[in-house]
């Protein structure tokens, strides 16, 4: 029989694209591919909102099959996945049907969520990092690291000897650095920024309109498009678990700028450039040196493109499944 797995979480793709749901499929459509049944049921409003107007109680993603949760009842599992804020739903899930119950955990304030996991207890908690391992580790549960999974070949933009001209940021709310975004398009009048629209409902974004320099893009737009457009991205988080619209960047051989977050720092390697969000002027010292110094850009674009063949998902992948075969055989 074909071992099954079901995972609880706020949205799904082609909902919302946001990193935690998005290392989500790309881990479902992994096991699929190796002979998983996989399942999912969000739970969250912009999953239902944009729910097919057809009423249809399932959709198919790449394999997957995304559940309405008002018809899911309790599908059979042999693993129960979820992410915060759904653990208590699938950790009940998961006792009902008898089937394994893991939490995984890509962000919020140190310490929350090992608080919240620590709650329900879980037989394996996925970590998006090593920095998030460490902060897991007081739960006493144990703790497998899953570096969200890019996939190179569905993030190259292509023409990979031609930079595009643009300072972009994806997700332009201030915790992710909106402001500082801001005040460096201001100062650097003469350079084309880019802002590419988050995926929660609530974004707390700065007003763009004064500035000409700045093009605003819809949450959606195909990110190829942006890639082909970027020169540099920056990454001015005030806090960040890891960073996979920095992996797609460094796909395409784009240097990121970020700030210093432990889990940014880990996902650029020695590839980005990490500088604290108090020094605007150093940020702006960082972007002209990629813009108009002799020399800099080329060497920054190749340690972005080996830093993201070292990011390979496929190790990663394939230990994950060991872990999950290994809690089913313990039942």
């Amino acid at each position: 029989m074909r071992p099954r797995i079901v995972a609880h979480t706020v949205s799904y793709p082609p909902f919302r694209r946001v990193g935690a749901e998005l290392a989500t499929h790309n881990l479902l459509r992994y096991l699929v591919g190796q002979g998983w049944e996989a399942a999912v049921v969000p739970h969250g409003a912009t999953a239902l909102d944009g729910w097919p107007k057809r009423r249809a109680t399932s959709i198919d993603v790449d394999g997957v099959t995304v559940h309405h949760p008002a018809t899911s009842a309790l599908l059979p599992a042999d693993i129960v996945y979820a992410h915060i804020p759904f653990t208590r739903q699938a950790r009940r899930h998961a006792d009902r049907v008898g089937a394994r119950f893991v939490a995984a955990l890509h962000g919020g304030p140190p310490g929350w969520g090992a608080a919240r996991l620590a709650e329900v207890g879980a037989d394996l908690t996925i970590a998006n990092s090593e920095t998030m391992r460490i902060s897991l580790e007081r739960t006493g549960l144990p703790v497998h690291v899953l570096r969200p999974p890019v996939y190179a070949q569905e993030h190259d933009a292509g023409e990979t000897e031609r930079a595009g001209h643009c300072i972009t940021l994806v997700n332009p709310n201030r915790d992710k650095g909106g402001d500082l975004f801001a005040e460096l398009a201001s100062r650097l009048g003469g350079v084309r920024f880019l802002a590419v629209g988050g995926g929660y409902a609530c974004e707390d974004v700065p007003d763009f309109s004064r500035l000409r320099n700045v093009e605003v893009l819809p949450h959606g737009t195909p990110m190829v498009e942006v890639w082909r457009r970027t020169r540099i991205l920056l990454m001015p988080s005030k806090a960040e678990s890891w960073g996979m619209v920095a992996v797609e960047a460094m796909i395409n051989g784009i240097p990121v700028i970020g700030s210093t977050a432990p889990g940014l720092v880990e996902c650029l390697g020695c590839a980005g450039r990490t500088l604290p969000l108090d020094d605007v002027d150093a940020w702006e010292g960082a972007c002209l040196s990629l813009l108009t110094g002799v020399g800099e850009y080329g060497p920054a674009r190749m340690r972005a493109y080996r830093r993201a063949a070292e990011l390979d998902p496929t190790p990663d992948l394939r230990a994950t499944e060991r872990a999950l075969v290994a809690l089913i055989d313990r039942s």
